[in-house]
């Protein structure tokens, strides 16, 4: 097995190798704190600069071209309207940081769609990405049932401290080497996009159990990390199973069930965006032999901020208050006799002078975040750069041609419309393997089509 390995790597160009190696790096997002970017800067993006210069080498010698980059206009119509949210910034310095993040993964997008020019290479990358993420759910679910088991913490796991003291298998959430569970979910909501995909692989049976194998782990390991986020997976599961061509009584019951589960996720994670539902306490009384429910519905400290995030989106109407500048503004917006009750749910001490806790919080709705700092211009330019590749996705699924192309069309079409979901609470757009998904599912259509046109010709 491991010969084999060896002689594979010595097979592969040295781009190809790079690739393997920034997709074997984004999960590893525990980095040092770094002067004025944070936790921004990942191992990963060390390949990526390597792997800039090689473009950059092959684009000056005329050997690659921004021309065949698919939806090279919206995406260059965002990152333009972003830049009129400049002109309402209070800190140049961090705007440009933010939108240097934006930039990045912009060209992330690019770099793929230019370096991944076969489809052999393309399914290798997606066979990369499941080996490794098989890893990351496989040691993740260890170790956390080590801590449940052992009733010590390791690494892999942390506390929910938004849930007082209730039962610690509540609050023992699943973080793998992510900093946040969020971030393990969204990586993993990737991986099972990939697994499904990888589960079509022609005359590959062993290819066909990775995938399904690395689908069911994932899902496991997503749902230990206790996120909203699992109600954007849920929803692709459905979606999945609804474009699986093949009827029978087990496709129908699995659909059923994931129809049931994300519609059960859906709904608790809107609610839980506006009220805490837990605690829930629970009253007898043995004399009148009656029991009372209280359920605390004051709004979630997450909630206030997407009113504040409404409220500079109303003042702030055409291009915002600047990127990365939410968290500078919002303590306009935000009152402690409104935030009081709400938050000393969480920290029964907060006091008023606690400023940097309940007005230091970044946007947790992408549409709200990205509409509060780049306007209806940067909003709207985000809209129409998602709307074109759902447009992209769903052409290639209603083609009808190939079975396998427009099942994969599916998928790709099923994961990004979870993850647009789950942007309802969460901000993702610097979330890298969101963009890996995007520019993988973007770049097998585009090879598809130029297979095709060889073909014809």
């Amino acid at each position: 097995m491991l010969h084999q390995v060896s002689e594979f790597i010595k097979k592969i160009s040295l781009t190809e190798k790079l690739l393997y190696l920034y997709i074997i790096l984004i999960p590893v997002m525990r980095v040092p704190y770094l002067p004025f970017v944070g936790q921004k800067i990942q191992y990963s993006d060390i390949v990526f600069l390597f792997l800039f210069f090689y473009w950059l080498g092959q684009f000056l010698k005329g050997k690659k071209d921004f021309l065949s980059v698919p939806l090279k206009f919206p995406l260059i119509s965002m990152l333009v309207l972003f830049i009129f949210s400049f002109l309402h910034s209070e800190h140049f310095l961090k705007s440009s940081i933010e939108y240097a993040g934006v930039l990045y993964l912009a060209g992330l997008y690019i770099l793929l769609s230019q370096l991944v020019d076969s489809q052999k290479v393309w399914w290798h990358l997606v066979k990369c990405w499941c080996v490794v993420s098989l890893l990351i759910a496989l040691t993740g679910i260890g170790a956390y049932f080590i801590s449940v088991i052992s009733g010590h913490h390791n690494f892999l796991v942390a506390d929910h401290e938004f849930l007082g003291n209730a039962n610690q298998h509540l609050v023992l959430r699943l973080t793998s080497i992510f900093r946040h569970p969020a971030m393990l979910t969204m990586y993993l909501h990737t991986s099972i996009v990939f697994g499904f995909i990888l589960a079509t692989e022609k005359k590959n049976s062993k290819g066909s159990f990775l995938g399904y194998l690395v689908v069911v782990l994932c899902f496991i390991a997503a749902i230990l990390t206790k996120t909203r986020c699992n109600a954007g997976i849920a929803l692709t599961l459905f979606w999945v199973l609804a474009f699986i061509p093949k009827e029978n009584i087990y496709i129908l019951i699995l659909r059923y069930m994931s129809f049931i589960c994300a519609l059960v996720l859906m709904v608790s994670a809107i609610l839980l965006t506006v009220w805490w539902i837990l605690p829930i306490e629970v009253r007898r009384n043995v004399e009148r032999q009656t029991v009372s429910i209280e359920l605390n519905v004051l709004y979630q400290p997450y909630f206030i901020h997407h009113i504040s995030e409404m409220a500079i989106i109303r003042d702030f109407p055409l291009v915002g208050v600047g990127l990365g500048m939410y968290n500078r503004r919002q303590g306009d917006y935000i009152r402690w006799d409104d935030v009081k009750k709400s938050y000393q749910q969480i920290y029964p001490n907060l006091q008023e002078k606690d400023k940097n806790v309940y007005k230091a919080v970044d946007p947790h709705s992408l549409y709200l975040g990205i509409g509060a700092e780049t306007g209806l211009l940067g909003l709207g330019g985000m809209l129409f750069f998602f709307w074109q590749i759902i447009v992209c996705f769903f052409r290639k699924l209603r083609e009808k041609v190939d079975a396998q192309e427009s099942y994969i069309s599916g998928v790709f079409l099923a994961g990004f419309v979870g993850f647009l979901f789950n942007a309802l609470y969460v901000d993702m757009l610097t979330v890298r393997s969101f963009w890996f998904l995007i520019a993988m599912g973007v770049i097998y259509i585009s090879l598809n089509i130029h297979k095709k046109t060889a073909l014809a010709e």
